[in-house]
């Protein structure tokens, strides 16, 4: 969704911020490696925007 409808996911970032970090967590690799691939396509979306969520969320994420 946040490669293909990019302006409708850019209102859902906060919630799947939230959800993503349970896939980043799963003891299976295949689920923790399609959520990296679901968390880089939300900060690509998130990078191409000035908004909020660009400076919040980029800056949290570069801090680690």
């Amino acid at each position: 969704m946040a490669e293909n409808a990019s302006t409708v996911f850019n209102v859902h970032v906060p919630e799947f911020v939230d959800a993503i970090w349970v896939a980043l967590r799963d003891p299976a690799l295949p689920v923790r490696e399609r959520a990296v691939e679901a968390l880089r396509a939300c900060l690509r979306v998130i990078e191409k925007r000035e908004t909020r969520w660009r400076v919040q969320w980029l800056d949290l994420f570069f801090f680690f």
